[in-house]
């Protein structure tokens, strides 16, 4: 009985800090995966964030590129 207890706090305590993925989180991931396809621009990835800014006709992740570019390798 108290491993049984002992064992569901270990999961619920796991479990809690968990948050689904948000808008900087999307914007990064986009932002890597142009970097290694090798373009500035998320145009294929638009629809993945919701943080993605236009100009001239791309679309670009609305954060700074240092992350992105320090990861995709």
């Amino acid at each position: 009985m108290l491993g049984a207890l002992a064992l569901g706090a270990i999961v619920f305590a796991w479990a809690l800090p968990l948050q689904s993925a948000g808008c900087a989180q999307t914007a990064h991931y986009a932002g890597i995966r142009a970097i290694a396809n090798g373009v500035p621009y998320i145009d294929q990835w638009t629809q993945q964030t919701c943080d993605a800014v236009r100009s001239d006709g791309h679309v670009y992740a609305a954060k700074g590129p240092l992350l992105d570019l320090w990861t995709a390798p």
